[in-house]
């Protein structure tokens, strides 16, 4: 009966978390990336949710034939950025009460497995009429250190990665990161954020922490349509910009960790 569509590996992830939590008697959930035929995977569904990172150009013909599809079948339809800030054009496209579409946004916006359980029972009680109750969305940090250094000499090395990824305790990477950084004679130093972009606290976090910029590795993370794998690059001033060689983490998360011995020199 509800559906989630989402370009974020981790909502979905989340989700999942959540539906266990919701038992079986819970409303029928279905979750997927953007895919060619959104009218078959929302048919019989009496809300969707859509998430973009992009916008509506990230799938615009997607969005067109998802949105004639619920027009005609008379499914809510909550068409959502992938930003900290509402998208004003797809907020107009969507199908659904103002209200609805902006609170379902700042579930997301905050994310987790709680809020994402809050957003489900929200989007039941509100269309399909259910019984359960939810709460509000909680607010959740913009940043935080996720693995504090020891003052012990080692070369510090620090690690940023997205905060989806520590609220919904996808982090098997960033262990097997620090790890590797450990091996390699460094000492990792990881912290979580929503973005890097404008003043970037979670820097400043780091600097804090007496971390060079010569020796910050910051992941970033995607994935493509129909892939199983999360693939991520390194960026830091010191090192190549892209690594090639790659480490496979059981599951399904990719990363570079090539010249790490470099990086703690």
């Amino acid at each position: 009966m509800l559906r989630l569509i989402s370009t974020a590996d981790t909502e979905i992830l989340a989700a999942a978390h959540a539906l266990r939590e919701l038992g079986d008697e819970f409303p029928a959930v279905r979750c997927a990336q953007p895919m060619d035929d959104p009218a078959e995977f929302v048919a019989g569904a009496r809300a969707v949710v859509v998430r973009l990172l992009g916008g509506r150009r990230a799938w615009p013909d997607g969005v067109a034939k998802l949105r004639a599809a619920c027009e005609r079948d008379g499914i809510a339809l909550l068409l959502l950025g992938g930003e900290a800030e509402p998208d004003a054009e797809l907020a107009g496209l969507s199908l659904a009460p103002a209200g609805a579409v902006a609170q379902a946004f700042e579930y997301l916006r905050h994310g987790g497995v709680e809020n994402t359980r809050e957003l489900l029972r929200f989007l039941a009680d509100t269309f399909v009429l259910t019984g359960y109750g939810f709460e509000p969305p909680r607010e959740l940090a913009e940043y935080g250190v996720y693995a504090p250094a020891d003052a012990d000499g080692r070369p510090r090395v620090g690690v940023v990665f997205y905060r989806s990824h520590f609220a919904t305790g996808n982090t098997a990477f960033v262990d097997a990161l620090a790890a590797a950084i450990e091996r390699a004679g460094g000492q990792p130093v990881c912290v979580w954020a929503y973005s890097l972009r404008g003043d970037a606290p979670a820097l400043k976090l780091l600097a804090g922490q007496k971390i060079p910029k010569t020796q910050l590795l910051t992941p970033q993370v995607w994935s493509m349509p129909g892939s199983k794998a999360i693939m991520t690059k390194f960026y830091s001033p010191k090192l190549p910009p892209t690594y090639s060689d790659t480490l496979q983490i059981p599951g399904h998360t990719t990363y570079s960790i090539a010249q790490l011995n470099e990086a703690c020199k």
